[in-house]
């Protein structure tokens, strides 16, 4: 029964296609903060840093204050505002890199939306 099922599904699949056309789907999610050379992401949340690299801190420092209680969050905030990557910045921390990369994008996140609002 089952070869014959799978038969009528193939014949049935290419009667289909023979009377429908359809285009190529493409990608509905493209990726442009993604440099094609070196295949490292690009965090989109970046605008903030040209506004505290002015002189404008005060969010950033209210954004520490507050989460002053969370070690691995003050870390990744920190490492946000020098710039570092994820990598350079759990090396130095002593955290692992795979773990410490979405502490270092809630930071981004975080001091994205600070600095929006």
């Amino acid at each position: 029964m089952l070869p014959v099922l799978a038969d009528v599904r193939y014949e049935f699949a290419q009667v289909f296609l023979e009377t429908h056309s359809y285009p190529v789907p493409q990608p509905i999610v493209e990726h442009p903060h993604k440099t094609r050379t070196t295949g490292q992401f690009t965090s989109p949340y970046t605008e903030w840093r040209d506004q505290h690299r002015g002189g404008y801190t005060a969010p950033a420092d209210a954004l520490l204050a507050k989460y002053a209680h969370t070690p691995c969050l003050i870390l990744a905030l920190r490492a946000q505002i020098e710039g570092k990557s994820y990598r350079q910045a759990a090396a130095d921390n002593g955290h692992s890199a795979n773990t410490f990369k979405k502490h270092m994008k809630r930071a981004a996140r975080l001091l994205h939306e600070v600095y929006r609002g």
